[in-house]
């Protein structure tokens, strides 16, 4: 049965596995929707948190599920009101445009730590083991977000971290002092008397 859905997307989880069949990894995603949660698939949604969506979705008991069916993207249209500032205003778009870059950037690094084994996460392979490594990716990918989003903000980074191409020159040797009497080079001691003809 399909039902359709309409809202604005709060989050873009990915979740990675490895299929029992194949051994080989793959990715899962879940996309939560006005409080709603969707199971998207391996594919990865085409729009980004904070998009409003209109989708087609296959009911399955309690889960929703994104089959392929209808899908409608507003780009950028959920309202956002960050401390000390109104919805729709100036700074709060640009807030929001970083805070989705930053969101992005952040689901990025764990994917990678994901695929490289370097994010310590519970190994346990049973149902209570799969949602505590829900809770904990999700954890990370909050934590990250909000960091990058502050990075960009205060641009603190530039001043905690030094530049590796920043190399202070020495300073150069002084010049040697001249010890010779300038009057030396032409000769001042001598007498030319003698050369000349008048």
């Amino acid at each position: 049965m399909s039902t359709i859905l309409e809202g604005f997307v709060q989050k873009i989880v990915p979740k990675q596995g490895v299929s029992k069949k194949t051994g080989k990894s793959f990715t899962v995603h879940n996309v939560l929707v006005d409080e709603t949660w969707i199971g998207w698939g391996f594919d990865a949604p085409s729009f980004v948190e904070g998009d409003k969506i209109k989708v087609e979705l296959e009911q399955n008991g309690q889960y929703l599920n994104y089959k392929g069916g209808k899908l409608r993207v507003e780009q950028g249209k959920a309202p956002v009101v960050m401390p000390g500032g109104a919805a729709g205003s100036g700074d709060s778009r640009q807030q929001a445009i970083i805070y989705q870059n930053s969101r992005t950037a952040a689901v990025h690094l764990v994917e990678t730590l994901l695929a490289a084994d370097a994010l310590p996460i519970s190994a346990a392979k049973n149902k209570g083991g799969q949602a505590k490594r829900f809770e904990e990716i999700l954890e990370v990918v909050n934590k990250l977000t909000v960091e990058f989003f502050f990075d960009v903000e205060t641009l603190r980074k530039l001043e905690q971290i030094e530049d590796s191409g920043d190399v202070e020159a020495a300073d150069p040797d002084p010049l040697p002092e001249n010890e010779q009497d300038p009057e030396d080079d032409f000769g001042a001691e001598e007498n030319f008397d003698d050369d000349i003809p008048f």
